[in-house]
C-alpha cells in the first residue's frame, strides 16, 4: 500500500495510513495505493496532489524501462489490469468474466479471468 500526507504530499510505502508523516511531522498519511476505488473513496481534501506523485512514477518507471524493460512491461500490465478491474468492481460489474476493451482503430484488449491455481496432489510418502 502507497500512503501520502495529507499536508506536504509525501509518499511512502513504510508509514501506515493515519500515521504522522515523518517528512513534515504536519499530516497524516492516507492511502493512495491500493485500489483505483479505494483512492477514490479517499475525500477530496485527502487526495494527496496527483501530478507530483505522477511525475515521481514516471521518473521511477523510466528508470526501470532503462534497467530491465520486461519487469517495466510486467509492472505497467499489472497496473493496468488491477486499474481496470477494480474500476469495473466499484461501478457494480463483475470482473470475474472475461473484461473485453475496444480498441478502435487499434489493438482490442481482453483482460481474461484470473486463472485457477493448480494444486499437485502429492504422492503418499514423498
Amino acid at each position: 500500500m502507497i500512503t501520502a500526507c495529507s499536508h506536504c504530499h509525501r509518499t511512502a510505502t513504510t508509514q501506515a495510513v493515519n500515521d504522522t508523516c515523518q517528512g513534515c511531522n504536519e499530516g497524516r498519511m492516507v492511502a493512495c495505493g491500493g485500489t483505483a476505488a479505494e483512492f477514490a473513496a479517499l475525500p477530496r481534501q485527502e487526495q494527496p496532489i496527483k501530478q507530483a506523485t505522477a511525475d515521481r512514477f514516471t521518473a521511477a518507471f523510466d528508470d526501470l524501462l532503462d534497467e530491465s524493460p520486461t519487469d517495466a512491461l510486467a509492472l505497467i500490465t499489472g497496473i493496468f489490469v488491477s486499474l481496470t478491474t477494480s474500476i469495473l468492481r466499484a461501478q457494480g460489474h463483475d470482473a470475474s468474466k472475461p473484461i473485453k476493451i475496444d480498441g478502435g482503430e487499434l489493438r482490442d484488449i481482453t483482460i481474461h479471468p484470473p486463472k485457477q491455481a493448480k494444486v499437485m496432489a502429492r504422492e503418499p510418502g514423498a
